[in-house]
């Protein structure tokens, strides 16, 4: 906490995701996997900064604005690591505001998730027969908004 009213925070995830060894058959017959390949879905760090405001408005209503950015080091999306599923530059800014009343009694809050917009894939397949491929793309920008009231 900074002062009576903002909170920063860091989120950091680190993995070391290296497959050294294995028995048997790992994924399926006819897929081979070279020691040192990177486990799926797995980015060596994710980082997320975070901020939080805490806003006094009067009446018994206080205000709370927050952000948070999620960054995601390059992964692959499936087992078998080659360039046409490594996921990169994979970043999220999500913001929020929730104004509420003492007690507990009210409260709305507006939540924007991906609030830039990004467009990027998760994962994605890639059939070398036909030379074509899809993916499974990130939530678009989306908005939701929570109501409560306590009688």
């Amino acid at each position: 906490m900074i002062g009576d009213s903002l909170t920063l925070g860091l989120n950091l995830g680190v993995v070391d995701d290296e497959i050294d060894s294995f028995k048997g058959t790992l994924v399926s017959p006819g897929i081979t996997l070279p020691k040192r390949s990177d486990l799926p879905f797995t980015p060596d760090y994710t980082l997320v900064p975070a901020a939080a405001c805490d806003i006094p408005l009067g009446n018994g209503l206080e205000i709370t604005l927050r952000a948070d950015d999620s960054l995601k080091d390059d992964y692959y999306s499936r087992t078998k690591n080659f360039a046409k599923v490594l996921e990169t530059n994979q970043k999220t800014l999500n913001v929020s505001a929730r104004c509420f009343g003492a007690g507990d009694t009210r409260e709305v809050v507006v939540i924007i998730r991906n609030a830039t917009d990004e467009f990027y894939c998760q994962s994605r397949s890639i059939f070398s027969a036909f030379a074509m491929g899809f993916g499974q793309p990130v939530r678009p920008r989306s908005t939701s908004v929570f109501m409560k009231y306590k009688l």
